[in-house]
């Protein structure tokens, strides 16, 4: 949410100030001139529930240089990672809004595998899909209240987002790794 907010103000402000001088190519230039600050945003919102994965996952916490690495060794796979994400969910909202929730659940998970594994993005998704049947009453529970305090949060006020939705990323990742959602560093 915050990095949509983020995105929104951006693009936004760039529709303003472009303004009239190019007429009708406005919506695609807004598109294309916000297109950095969209992937920036996705970035840092991805970032907030990989940071606790890898805590989880090696008992340490990343200092920013690691993260920068981490994402440095192996850009096109958090590329691809993301577009698989978001075809996928796309996807399943199209064709039935149920399958499309499903896919959107499951991104701690897949998030949680796609930074702290080797397996290929396809066996990425489909392990999030079986960590998150497991135990799938729970997870939703957990889930809808993380979900819920964002929302209240963005509907109270802006800003405690800021500080509402890392935390429940941090929450969500603790979730998982308490439950045994995931097992540390699997292997293909």
């Amino acid at each position: 949410m915050v990095t949509g907010l983020i995105d929104f103000i951006f693009s936004t402000s760039l529709s303003f100030l472009l303004g009239e001088s190019i007429g009708e190519y406005t919506i695609i230039a807004t598109t294309v001139g916000s297109l950095p600050t969209t992937i920036l945003a996705n970035l840092a919102g991805i970032l907030m529930m990989a940071v606790p994965a890898i805590y989880y996952t090696t008992d340490r916490c990343p200092n920013p240089g690691e993260i920068v690495s981490i994402l440095r060794h192996k850009p096109l796979r958090y590329l691809l990672a993301g577009f698989q994400f978001t075809i996928v969910g796309g996807i399943g909202l199209l064709l039935c809004v149920i399958p499309g929730i499903l896919v959107i659940l499951t991104s701690p998970l897949y998030v949680h595998y796609v930074f702290t594994t080797d397996l290929n993005l396809i066996n990425c998704l489909s392990k999030a899909f079986k960590g998150m049947f497991q135990n799938f009453g729970s997870y939703f529970a957990v889930s809808l209240l993380c979900s819920l305090a964002v929302v209240g949060s963005t509907i109270l006020c802006v800003f405690p987002v800021l500080v509402v939705y890392p935390m429940t990323a941090l929450y969500m990742q603790n979730y998982i790794h308490h439950k045994g959602l995931v097992r540390a560093r699997e292997l293909a």
